[in-house]
């Protein structure tokens, strides 16, 4: 069976083919440029997939390298790829035209480190699944210094993997064992829970997004 790219359309639910087979063996994050091109992080084939919207033409960007088991992607101003990646312990920087890679910050408190947003301020914001003793938590990176800070940790966290950041600065977190989503402000506080998922078996929250109105 070949792994399949859907979207669904924002009126109906509607699913629509994409782009499926080709370069994709484990498709697991999504991001979308400002042109609304794609790109896709693929974990087991330790690469980047671009893909045309319109035609589902893949290209790939960038491959191998630091790129050890990749997760979670975003795309800062200046159009890089940002690239989370769990066993090298890193935060990747992709040129999303020549694929050149270079990390952005690694090791120091990065245990797994999973979901990936970008911050109001341009600040680098990562879900870690085990950091901080176990608990996991929210760290904080400096995009030019590469210098990360723990920003939130423990409380009602017990697996943080997904992570979005609205235009307010608030960061979201889906937390897989805890099932939940939590709300986090931009000084760390957690202000609880907005979603428990623990009545519906095997579905876990692993990956977030933000639609940030104008």
């Amino acid at each position: 069976m070949q792994d399949q790219a859907m979207t669904p359309t924002t009126q109906t639910g509607e699913q629509t083919m994409v782009s499926t087979g080709g370069l994709f063996v484990n498709p697991v994050g999504i991001a979308i440029a400002d042109n609304g091109a794609l790109f896709i992080v693929d974990d087991f084939g330790r690469q980047v997939v671009g893909v045309d919207p319109v035609t589902g033409q893949q290209t790939l960007i960038s491959f191998s390298g630091h790129f050890l088991n990749p997760f979670g992607i975003a795309i800062d101003a200046q159009g890089d790829l940002i690239i989370s990646d769990v066993i090298a312990d890193s935060v990747i920087r992709v040129d999303s035209t020549t694929g050149v890679q270079t990390v952005a910050s690694s090791d120091g408190d990065f245990i797994d480190p999973f979901g990936i947003a970008i911050g109001p301020n341009g600040d680098l914001v990562i879900a870690d699944a085990n950091a901080s003793g176990g608990s996991g938590a929210v760290i904080v990176v400096d995009p030019q210094t590469g210098m990360q800070s723990i920003l939130s940790s423990g409380g009602s966290f017990f697996n943080p993997v997904g992570v979005a950041v609205d235009s307010n600065g608030d960061i979201f977190i889906g937390d897989a064992n805890g099932s939940k989503v939590i709300r986090v402000d931009a000084t760390g506080l957690q202000l609880g829970s907005l979603l428990d998922f623990t009545l519906y078996s095997r579905r876990f929250p692993q990956s977030l997004t933000c639609k940030i109105k104008q």
